[in-house]
């Protein structure tokens, strides 16, 4: 087979499939976009479609392998707006990621400039990374004070026990 009649098969399987097999015809899409690939490794539509079979949740979520791919695709043209959306939300889905999401979710704005939906997304990105290290202070806040807790507890223990107003727990 050509590599059109590869992609083309490989499109037909993602479109058609439903929750019950799912996992299983993604495997399938996947395998004849991957032989595309092998036909021609710089296909950035087969590299598209098999990234947007990694990210299916009925495929596991892939989304090493989805990133490597959009990455793939962002080597190959610089100037791809949808790799670089595609790109920022999958890493939008990974608070720690957020940093990446971010910077994607901008190119992809500078190259559409004014496009509303890019607009929104680094817009909720940025939302969404102001409360994710809003949280990370909180939970470090918290940890602390646990820790001056414990330390204070230790050494009240420790007064009493010297004090003898306390027997030690261990003997």
């Amino acid at each position: 087979r050509d590599i059109t009649g590869l992609l083309v098969s490989g499109v037909l399987v993602f479109r058609a499939y439903d929750d019950r097999a799912a996992g299983g015809l993604m495997r399938i899409a996947s395998d004849g976009f991957a032989r595309a690939l092998a036909i021609d490794p710089a296909s950035i539509d087969a590299l598209m479609m098999r990234a947007a079979t990694y990210s299916a949740p009925s495929y596991g979520y892939r989304h090493e392998a989805a990133i490597a791919d959009l990455s793939d695709v962002i080597r190959l043209d610089p100037n791809y707006v949808e790799a670089y959306f595609r790109r920022a939300l999958i890493h939008g889905a990974d608070q720690p990621s957020l940093g990446l999401a971010i910077t994607d979710a901008q190119k992809a704005l500078s190259l559409v400039p004014g496009d509303p939906v890019l607009r929104a997304l680094v817009n909720k990105l940025k939302a969404d990374q102001v409360a994710y290290e809003a949280e990370k202070q909180r939970v470090a806040e918290a940890r602390a004070q646990r820790a001056e807790a414990l330390q204070r507890t230790k050494e009240q223990a420790a007064a009493l026990l010297l004090a003898g107003i306390a027997a030690p727990i261990l003997p």
